[in-house]
């Protein structure tokens, strides 16, 4: 195979008009340089240059060699330079994936903070409730709820959404309140299709009050309506159709409206981590680092959330 540093080596020689020249560009011994060209003639099994002691000229093959090489020579330089750039300042099309809610109330907002930083970065936001292949989809980056299920890809924890169950005030007037998880089963509940056991749904509910704080019990729950999205519940919540189990994130604005309230007071459901996702065994590069550091000093999750700083991740 052909040794692109020897033709390299070539082109500068031929360029810098010496050997002494060239070399002090390219940064190597003249008899390194001097031992490239030989080697290049050998392999081509022809000579390019004329050396005397005073100056060095090109052979009619070297004449035709150098033409074609400048090109490539060149090629290689914008290429590195380009590479160099991407290296060391954040730049180019940024892909990111999150859960739809997510990204309309936390990251859209962010973005054009982050462009003002970082103006050579695009934005590319998918919105989707799957976990998309990373590597397939062509993502760089992407926000995950909940227990991580591929270990290929690299992770960084940005904090710790908490979960209540939380009910329409017209809802508690109609239904009143349930006292205890035992009395979810008499209750209408809407669930996402997480909480469905072999048996049947139960919502895994956690005491933060009490004697024994931390008791973790199983309510079993007969749902009225269930969803793969858990989004699509919020309406009839609202409307007073049942009692969910929400992060208390995505419960905020409805509570600061009073839309919704929480009940079961002294109980909260299991935490759900959330991490931003990356693929693992290669450098990062400056749009997806930089992303990640903004992430975590402006990421916004409201009371009830435990954040991780950058240095925590």
């Amino acid at each position: 195979m052909q040794d692109l540093n020897d033709t390299i080596a070539f082109v500068k020689v031929v360029e810098e008009g010496s050997f002494t020249k060239a070399a002090r560009r390219l940064r190597l011994p003249k008899t390194t340089l001097s031992r490239k060209v030989r080697d290049l003639e050998q392999r081509l099994g022809i000579q390019l240059l004329h050396r005397t002691t005073r100056r060095i000229g090109l052979t009619e093959a070297g004449t035709v060699y150098f033409d074609r090489c400048r090109r490539i020579a060149e090629e290689l330089e914008q290429a590195e330079s380009a590479v160099a750039q991407l290296r060391d300042a954040p730049r180019g099309w940024l892909r990111i994936t999150t859960p739809p809610s997510f990204g309309m109330t936390v990251i859209a907002p962010l973005l054009p903070d982050f462009r003002s930083r970082y103006p050579d970065v695009r934005i590319d936001l998918v919105l989707s409730h799957e976990n998309l292949d990373l590597v397939a989809r062509d993502i760089d980056l992407a926000i995950r709820m909940g227990t991580l299920q591929d270990s290929s890809m690299a992770a960084r924890k940005l904090g710790v959404l908490h979960r209540h169950v939380y009910a329409a005030p017209s809802y508690c007037a109609a239904h009143g309140l349930p006292g205890h998880p035992d009395a979810l089963i008499r209750h209408l509940t809407l669930a996402n299709m997480t909480a469905r056991r072999p048996s049947g749904f139960a919502w895994r509910l956690f005491r933060t009050d009490g004697d024994q704080p931390g008791e973790g019990v199983d309510a079993v729950i007969d749902p009225v309506m269930s969803a793969d999205d858990p989004e699509m519940l919020v309406p009839t919540l609202l409307a007073g159709g049942g009692l969910v189990l929400a992060t208390d994130f995505a419960m905020r604005a409805y509570r600061s409206a009073g839309q919704v309230q929480r009940v079961l007071d002294g109980w909260r459901g299991s935490d759900v981590d959330l991490h931003a996702v990356f693929p693992g065994g290669r450098i990062q590069p400056p749009k997806v680092r930089s992303f990640l550091d903004f992430l975590a000093t402006r990421i916004d999750l409201g009371d009830g959330a435990d954040h991780w700083s950058a240095a925590e991740g």
